[in-house]
């Protein structure tokens, strides 16, 4: 018997709160009738599949400059330019794509 008056007593007080609780609809919200439209957008920080793609690329062209310069065991000043320059593109990629 206290199984059951426990049990309707629960039913009653979550019947009630659920009663006083606003509906989450367009006519309460004052939108009409019309429908929310829900953009998918990729969180802050995420990398989209083409982003990767591109960073990647950076990537793989950074390595073969620097396979290049190194190939024949002698790095001129003009050589270490290049990848210098190479490295900050690279890293400004990465960085832009990062934080759009």
């Amino acid at each position: 018997m206290k199984k059951f008056i426990l049990a309707a007593a629960a039913i009653a007080l979550t019947a009630g709160t659920a009663m006083a609780a606003p509906a989450h609809n367009a006519h309460n919200k004052g939108y009409g009738h019309a429908k929310r439209v829900v953009v998918k957008r990729h969180k802050v920080g995420r990398l989209t599949l083409w982003e990767r793609i591109k960073i990647a690329k950076s990537r793989a062209r950074l390595a073969a400059l620097q396979h290049r310069v190194r190939a024949d065991g002698r790095v001129t000043r003009r050589e270490k330019i290049r990848v210098r320059f190479a490295q900050k593109r690279h890293r400004a990629l990465v960085r832009k794509e990062r934080r759009d």
